[in-house]
């Protein structure tokens, strides 16, 4: 017995301890081990990384995982997906002078390359609902700006040209946040004066008065295909007509001619001959 016990305290317990040390180890690193998911990335702070403009303090992890080691990393997450904001302009002028009301809905997402996730972070770690209210502040202001070129007119018909002026200039300034605009549309756009309901009248006016144009005209060869179709058939029923009156025509010429009438009388002269005789 003395062997037993003295088997047991001096082998089986020091391994049990340190299995269990090698478990609280394993399970402490998986809870520190971090993964990024499919859309958001992996911001860990107080680690010293290499980048185009020297070492800094930022590193960027996306599909993959990384080991935050406690009291010297900080790890936060952004979300990377696609937010669609509702922008409205009531107040722009346009190049007349005639206040408009604009509403339109964008589609912005952080970029995907390291330095947009950068600059992103750097504003909006943590403070991701910050990001609304900035790209409706400059698409505001884009749009005012473009607005303030156009006349109705363009704005009215080629929509798609103003909003790809609002695209490009709101580009620049929310690159610097590390933002990306994927699509803007624009929704409506009213005017308070009624300018634009009266384009509308004169368009849909002028499309009426070309639809009746093109229907008069239409309407005016239709009788001329029904009177040559009336002439040709009354030629087609002249013509054996025709044929007969040629014909008779024909005979009465032959009974006048100067040939029929000597055989005539000679054909009398041979009668009253014969009757002499």
């Amino acid at each position: 017995m003395p062997d037993i016990f003295q088997f047991v305290g001096g082998g089986v317990i020091p391994i049990l301890l340190i299995v269990v040390v090698l478990v609280l180890v394993v399970a402490y690193m998986g809870s520190r081990y971090k993964v990024a998911g499919a859309n958001e990335a992996l911001i860990v702070s107080g680690r010293r990384e290499r980048g185009p403009e020297g070492a800094v303090g930022l590193k960027v992890v996306r599909g993959q995982g990384v080991i935050v080691l406690p009291l010297i990393n900080k790890v936060g997450r952004l979300h990377l997906s696609a937010r669609q904001i509702n922008v409205q302009l009531s107040d722009a002028v346009t190049k007349q002078g005639i206040k408009v009301a604009v509403q339109g809905v964008a589609t912005v997402k952080i970029g995907s390359d390291e330095e947009s996730i950068r600059a992103a972070a750097e504003r909006f770690l943590d403070r991701e609902d910050q990001i609304d209210s900035i790209v409706k502040n400059v698409l505001e202001g884009s749009l005012r700006s473009i607005v303030g070129t156009l006349t109705v007119e363009e704005l009215n018909y080629d929509r798609a040209k103003f909003q790809q002026e609002v695209q490009s200039a709101a580009r620049s300034d929310l690159a610097t946040s590390g933002l990306a605009i994927d699509n803007f549309t624009i929704q409506a756009i009213r005017d308070e004066v009624g300018y634009m309901d009266l384009i509308g009248q004169q368009e849909t006016a002028r499309r009426e008065r070309d639809a009746r144009m093109a229907k008069a005209t239409n309407a005016d060869k239709r009788p001329d295909t029904a009177s040559r179709s009336r002439t040709s058939s009354a030629a087609e029923r002249w013509a054996p007509q025709k044929s007969g009156v040629a014909r008779i025509w024909a005979i009465w010429l032959g009974s006048r001619s100067p040939k029929s009438g000597c055989a005539r009388s000679s054909r009398s002269s041979e009668l009253r001959f014969r009757r002499r005789r």
